[in-house]
């Protein structure tokens, strides 16, 4: 409902959402709903009356260009007056201006109930600060780690910026890449064929797999005889290692590439 509609078009935007979750059968797929941001005037609060009143409810609420708390618990409290019927929708908060990185605390401190990932949008960040937007990214990499760092200290998951141009496949990869290095769990796309090479770049390869699958059984004989740090190929194995192998393996449980052993 938000920047991808026209100013005129806001109201058709809103009424086809509501229409495709009262009729649209979307699978396991989540549908999160993104409305409009709280700085242009009532639009927000008319797109959550509309979702109020749709008897199906979005997966998620998604609130573009996240301030401060205050965004997050008005967006809370709305859900949470529906009681029972808006138990299981989350939040989404995009973090898109400089003002909302330095508030990034008090966001991810609000509502943990509800609040479930943050976005960075890097190209309306880059606006706020002045910022001339490169293919190399540079000019957001501080935003960007901060922000990461910060939600991974609430608990609070991290998806990557957009790349907008959807035809350069090799840039693709290459951001998703680094960002799944860094820790973010996902990165927003533009365009359907933008999907694939985000998932393989998001996924843990099979041979990856394996080696954590590895450790983590070699963790777990060693610790049964009270043992800690071990070597393992030729590498010194300790617990903070463990625990980067174990997210490894619930990562790629959670994609249905790996089931662990009863």
């Amino acid at each position: 409902m938000e920047d991808g509609v026209a100013v005129g078009m806001k109201e058709q935007a809103r009424d086809g959402i509501v229409h495709a979750l009262r009729t649209v059968d979307f699978g396991r797929t989540e549908r999160v709903a993104r409305i409009n941001s709280f700085d242009t005037g009532d639009l927000a609060r008319r797109d959550l009356d509309a979702l109020s009143n749709c008897p199906v409810l979005p997966d998620a609420v998604c609130i573009p260009k996240t301030e401060s708390a205050a965004d997050i618990l008005y967006v809370s409290e709305r859900l949470d007056a529906l009681g029972d019927a808006a138990i299981h929708t989350r939040i989404i908060g995009m973090i898109e201006s400089a003002r909302a990185v330095l508030n990034m605390d008090e966001i991810c401190a609000t509502a943990p109930h509800r609040l479930d990932c943050l976005i960075f949008g890097a190209d309306d960040y880059a606006s706020t600060v002045g910022a001339k937007r490169t293919k190399a990214s540079t000019e957001v990499d501080f935003a960007r780690n901060m922000i990461l760092m910060q939600a991974a200290a609430h608990g609070v998951s991290c998806i990557d910026q957009v790349l907008i141009d959807f035809h350069d496949e090799e840039q693709l990869r290459k951001e998703s890449l680094r960002s799944f290095q860094l820790g973010y769990i996902g990165k927003q796309v533009i365009h359907p064929k933008q999907i694939d090479p985000v998932q393989e770049s998001y996924s843990p390869s099979p041979e990856d797999i394996a080696h954590a699958a590895a450790v983590v059984e070699a963790n777990h004989e060693h610790q049964l005889r009270g043992e800690g740090a071990f070597a393992f190929q030729g590498k010194m194995i300790d617990m903070p290692t463990v625990k980067q192998f174990e997210s490894l393996l619930q990562a790629a449980q959670l994609m249905g590439l790996y089931k662990r052993d009863e």
